[in-house]
């Protein structure tokens, strides 16, 4: 059986200030609830870089299913 493993955030943009506006962005976890915000979009790639990047014990507050 192959295992798949994934991480599952509902992401949230918005738009934050006047003139020139700067996107904003939230993660949360739809398992813990638990909330990440970033100023920016940057800030939000970053994050999900280091999340998913090396092993799968990386990635460990992530859901794990099996296939089947």
């Amino acid at each position: 059986m192959d295992r798949q493993e994934y991480i599952s955030y509902l992401l949230r943009l918005w738009r934050d200030g006047t003139g020139a506006p700067v996107w904003r962005a939230s993660l949360e976890n739809p398992r813990t609830v638990e909330r990440q915000v970033f100023s920016d979009l940057e800030s939000l790639f970053i994050f999900l870089q280091d999340k998913c990047s090396g092993t799968s014990s990386t990635c460990a507050d992530g859901e794990d299913n099996n296939s089947t």
